[in-house]
């Protein structure tokens, strides 16, 4: 039990390490942008750019639907987020309303890239991680 724990806290720490590499070499207006990285004996803590409007996730509840054109603005930010990581190869493989943010003007901002990883890691490119409901069936 004791060395299982050990295992995924080594895990974690791996994850935490490449979120903050990868986050450190991202700059493009619709990905949140990484201002500082603190470490502690015990925590690490990674600042973000604040984006004052919460996640699409908290927005879409309030809402309940969008107006056309604000839906459009938003899937438009999160195809260029998408085809700047696509040209870095990247994959995010964690896109759902709640890992992407709203600034004050309303423009999307992807975040949460504890998952994500470099496409030509082809192994793990192929592990089914991310959230079940917002995966493509196949990947069920």
């Amino acid at each position: 039990m004791i060395e299982m724990r050990k295992q995924e806290c080594a895990r974690f720490r791996d994850m935490l390490k490449s979120e903050i590499a990868l986050l450190r070499e991202l700059h493009h207006p619709n990905i949140v942008e990484l201002k500082q990285v603190y470490h502690t004996t015990n925590n690490c803590y990674i600042v973000t750019e604040y984006c004052e409007g919460g996640d699409v996730a908290a927005h879409l509840k309030s809402k309940l639907r969008l107006p056309e054109q604000q839906a459009v603005g938003l899937l438009r930010d999160l195809l260029s987020a998408y085809q700047y990581l696509v040209s870095k190869n990247i994959l995010h493989r964690d896109i759902k309303p709640a890992n992407t943010f709203l600034t004050a003007d309303g423009t999307l901002k992807l975040a949460d890239f504890g998952f994500a990883i470099r496409q030509d890691d082809s192994e793990l490119a192929r592990l089914n991680v991310g959230s079940p409901v917002y995966m493509a069936p196949e990947c069920l």
